[in-house]
């Protein structure tokens, strides 16, 4: 399984995508499924970096991927105050372009493009769990 720590600060997107590109090749991961992992990964990474405070452990975010026989898992685990993202309200698009707001799409797309979403927190940190099998599409 691939790992990549990354602290808390917007120079590290790059990092990541150096990273996942050399992962992508390494795990042999179709285009289509690459593209999706990637998204998620990134819409959990910049949620992450915005709107989590770095703590006692460090300000990290640490990515794993690998693959479980059919089943690409990425885990994204984090040292800061929980947030499932299971538990947030489903998203609601506005209706035109005078109510629209920014943001709101990131836990949305992950619900769309991960075949299964886990999550777990305790005294090592927050762990996010995504699984993609088979033809990963936004299910939207």
């Amino acid at each position: 399984m691939g790992h990549l720590t990354l602290y808390q600060a917007w120079r590290e997107i790059g990092r990541f995508g150096e990273w996942f590109d050399l992962e992508e090749r390494a795990l042999a991961i179709p285009a289509k499924l690459a593209h999706a992992v990637r998204l998620c990964l990134e819409e959990a990474v910049d949620n992450l970096i915005n709107y989590t405070s770095t703590t006692a452990e460090g300000p990290r975010i640490d990515i794993e991927l690998g693959r479980q026989g059919d089943t690409l898992v990425a885990v994204v685990r984090d040292y800061g105050p929980p947030f499932d993202p299971r538990t947030v309200p489903a998203f609601s698009p506005a209706k035109d372009l005078e109510t629209m707001q920014p943001g709101g799409w990131g836990v949305h797309l992950i619900r769309s493009y991960a075949t299964e979403i886990d999550y777990a927190t305790g005294a090592d940190g927050n762990r996010l769990t995504l699984r993609f099998t088979g033809s990963v599409g936004p299910a939207v």
